[in-house]
């Protein structure tokens, strides 16, 4: 796979994944970090390897020659290695859970609550008013 590299392309920063943490956050960041930089599918491949490390690095390594063809590809083998490791999104019996601690400003409180409604499925709507 041959594809020029811009010259404007900067390197996406970010933490590198090691098989812990949010495997999706980790893989949106990546892309949104590459459609901001003009970042194409072959380069998209060679540059998502550099945000591994530790235990998934070596799964990359593992990877068969000729596996990885397209980015699309990289990511649905990455996603499937690491599903275990996957963050459940919040459901709407969770919003019950959250309760403000002592001490707790309201602020506080209502910014966790409403940083957890964002994360549910909307789809039923009159349950979740």
């Amino acid at each position: 796979m041959e594809e020029q590299v811009l010259p404007h392309f900067t390197v996406p920063k970010m933490v590198p994944y090691s098989r812990l943490g949010d495997l999706k956050t980790h893989l949106k960041t990546f892309k949104t970090q590459m459609l901001i930089s003009w970042g194409f599918d072959v380069v998209c491949c060679k540059m998502f390897v550099g945000t591994l490390t530790r235990t998934a690095l070596q799964w990359f390594k593992r990877t068969s020659y000729g596996t990885v063809n397209s980015f699309q590809t990289f990511s649905q083998l990455f996603l499937q290695q690491f599903a275990a490791n996957q963050v459940k999104p919040p459901k709407l019996v969770d919003l019950f859970d959250i309760r403000q601690k002592e001490r707790e400003p309201l602020r506080t409180f209502l910014n966790q609550f409403y940083e957890t409604t964002v994360k549910i499925d909307h789809s039923n709507e009159e349950m979740f008013l």
